[in-house]
């Protein structure tokens, strides 16, 4: 595996009639994260890695390989944060790790092709703030009618801020799903909060779908956050506190 594949939606903080000043904090955000992306890039180059982006925004110059500029006009699953993942688990099934923008490489990684699914760690916090009253809100609603492998359980998760399928079954069976239930979503929006179901459709759906199907995996981080033999994964506001401490090496928890 010789190819890094990063994703960045520039929209991810809508600033669309914000004031200036409600903007700000979003704005300085927005800096560190698009800063994080070019030094991902940079740190992948440096270990030899051909490197590909796929975004919507022409206002960085990443210097990664290869960019891919998508058109969310033309693209209908845009509302989830995370969806342009799927533009590229959908096209692609050549050889190849989809990385966050906040995936700093120092070493290069040695890859399990011996599993269904790598990803980098366990979520083993966070179900009552982000998953909970969403999944139970879904499970009411009827989801199961669309995916049945649904289930309303509380678990850790699959963190999926680095992601590689060995089996294309198992592929495009998650990508098929993430379709159904994004627009289960959409169409519900009024009830849900769209943001917190980005990580449902997107981790907690890759959890069941492996559960259920018992397919192999393996995750490369103990401990969400905490550098690894290769990488460390910069999730959330980490970067934003490493950011503030000059630390590329090591997260502030």
């Amino acid at each position: 595996m010789n190819t890094l594949v990063f994703n960045f939606d520039g929209d991810i903080y809508n600033l669309l009639g914000m004031s200036k000043k409600e903007a700000e904090p979003y704005l300085a955000k927005m800096e560190i994260s698009t800063k994080f992306l070019v030094d991902a890039i940079i740190k992948g180059k440096e270990l030899g890695y051909k490197t590909e982006l796929y975004t919507n925004t022409q206002a960085i110059n990443t210097q990664a390989d290869k960019v891919h500029y998508v058109n969310k006009k033309e693209y209908p699953f845009t509302k989830f944060w995370d969806s342009f993942k799927f533009i590229v688990l959908e096209d692609r099934d050549d050889d190849y790790l989809l990385c966050d923008p906040d995936i700093i490489f120092h070493d290069r990684i040695n890859i399990n092709y011996n599993v269904d699914v790598i990803f980098d760690a366990w979520e083993t916090f966070g179900w009552n703030g982000i998953y909970k009253n969403d999944i139970k809100t879904l499970t009411d609603l009827g989801v199961e009618k669309i995916i049945p492998e649904w289930t309303n359980k509380e678990q850790h998760i699959m963190n999926c801020g680095i992601l590689k399928f060995n089996n294309r079954y198992l592929k495009n069976l998650y990508v098929d799903r993430w379709k159904k239930l994004y627009n289960f979503c959409i169409s519900n929006e009024d009830k849900l909060n769209i943001r917190k179901c980005t990580p449902i459709a997107a981790q907690y759906l890759l959890t069941i779908l492996c559960n259920h199907y018992k397919f192999k995996r393996y995750n490369y981080s103990e401990q969400l956050r905490k550098q690894n033999d290769f990488y460390t994964h910069f999730a959330g506001d980490a970067k934003f506190q490493a950011f503030k401490a000059n630390l590329t090496n090591k997260v502030l928890i």
